[in-house]
């Protein structure tokens, strides 16, 4: 079976950034951090096979761009995937409460 190349855009990497920063240094819980972290990071790179698994997004405008999500602990990550380049681009992950329709 043919993998597929994952990358990470640079507001994933950002938002990836951003709750391990907020979980470690706010919340002084770096341990689970680093356990969400992983997690996340483990989720995503799964993607590699079959990264049509999750489905796509429930929302006209956003369903018609074949913008899927994928739930891991308490978050969203929203990724695309490429065909013809084999290749899954992760764009956002964001805290599975948020209002995250206006953010993708």
């Amino acid at each position: 079976m043919e993998k597929y190349k994952i990358v990470f855009e640079s507001h994933a990497l950002r938002d990836l950034r951003e709750i391990v920063r907020y979980i470690a240094e706010i919340l002084k819980e770096p341990v689970i951090a680093e356990r969400i972290h992983n997690s996340i990071k483990n989720q995503i790179l799964s993607l590699e096979v079959m990264p049509y698994r999750h489905k796509l997004i429930d929302d006209e405008v956003l369903n018609k761009k074949e913008i899927r999500k994928m739930p891991v602990e308490k978050y969203l990550v929203f990724y695309c995937v490429t065909e013809k380049s084999k290749t899954v681009h992760i764009f956002r992950i964001l805290y599975n409460r948020r209002e995250w329709k206006n953010l993708i």
